[in-house]
């Protein structure tokens, strides 16, 4: 026999509606600020939310969050870091005991700059090695000055790779 009060029972009735509430309330802001957002889970014990950086203007996350907790009306109980770079933050309400968790992927453009240096001094290095390799003798067939600089390289380029992106 089910002893879930009857009260009880009309709260979770009523909780996907509130939380699709706040999800239109949240989606305007997201979009607003270049991020789309998407609902996910049952709705039935909180609510999930995932926001994802859609256009190059989209404004930092932690500042976007900020803009949501705010309309909601609601206060950061904890945040989380996730697998793949992504943040996630449960949002409490003072006025019910309901909660909503929001992960927001990370923007790729720190990422993508640190691709783009990496790019470059590889092409540096690459130009630098043609332009000596001409001027070494290359006895015996190959030019040890030329197997040192590759492998210099290698390892430089094995170490930035590994090494954090710029913030």
């Amino acid at each position: 026999m089910d002893r879930t009060p009857a009260r009880e029972k009309q709260r979770y009735k009523q909780r996907p509606l509130m939380y699709s509430d706040m999800f239109a309330r949240a989606t305007v802001i997201a979009n607003e600020n270049g991020y789309a957002l998407a609902m996910h889970g049952s709705l039935v014990r909180d609510g999930d939310f995932l926001a994802m950086p859609w256009t190059d203007e989209a404004i930092d996350r932690e500042v976007l969050i900020e803009l949501i907790v705010d309309d909601l009306n609601g206060c950061i109980h904890s945040f989380e870091d996730k697998p793949h770079g992504r943040k996630a933050w449960t949002i409490l309400f003072t006025s019910r005991a309901d909660q909503l968790d929001i992960s927001i992927a990370a923007q790729l453009t720190a990422a993508n700059d640190r691709i783009a240096e990496l790019e470059a001094a590889l092409k540096n290095a690459s130009e630098r090695i043609s332009e000596i390799a001409f001027d070494i003798p290359a006895p015996n067939g190959y030019t040890p000055r030329l197997v040192q600089l590759s492998v210099a390289i290698a390892a430089a380029a094995a170490k930035a790779i590994s090494e954090e992106p710029s913030k």
